[in-house]
């Protein structure tokens, strides 16, 4: 199994929204470079275990550039991170934008264990009949002397 820093090191910046047909796109160098940086970024900080911090430079990748390999990678570090509901979004876009790239059965497997957990967790929220209040008494209140 690749490492973190490997299966990050894949991605390359690209052009277009998360949420955007994918269309041919002019690239703009600077666009381009800043999208590389922030994407230099997110990895030094994945690598170091800054979930949160590599995701949002990823992220920011994504908006300049839109490379669909940076979907997997907002994935991995959002799932990381535990915000569960982008790491899913991010996740099925990737799947759509590269139905033939070798990590789709991973990320395909990874998907479906965050839906069921999410599934799992959202019947635990629900309350249990069985449950009811403790009656607590007053507390004695000491005297003073």
């Amino acid at each position: 199994m690749p490492s973190p820093r490997n299966r990050l090191a894949e991605a390359q910046p690209a052009q277009v929204d998360v949420q955007a047909e994918v269309q041919p796109v002019q690239v703009d160098e600077s666009m381009d470079a800043e999208a590389r940086a922030l994407f230099a970024a997110g990895q030094i900080a994945y690598d170091a275990g800054r979930f949160e911090d590599a995701l949002f430079s990823l992220q920011q990748a994504y908006e300049r550039s839109a490379r669909p390999a940076l979907l997997f990678n907002i994935g991995m570090a959002a799932d990381r991170a535990r915000h569960d509901e982008v790491a899913m979004e991010a996740f099925e876009r990737f799947i759509e934008l590269q139905p033939d790239h070798p990590m789709i059965p991973r990320v395909a497997a990874r998907l479906q264990t965050l839906r069921s957990q999410q599934r799992t967790e959202s019947n635990e929220d629900e309350p249990n009949e069985d449950l009811s209040l403790i009656h607590i008494s007053e507390p004695t209140r000491p005297r003073l002397i």
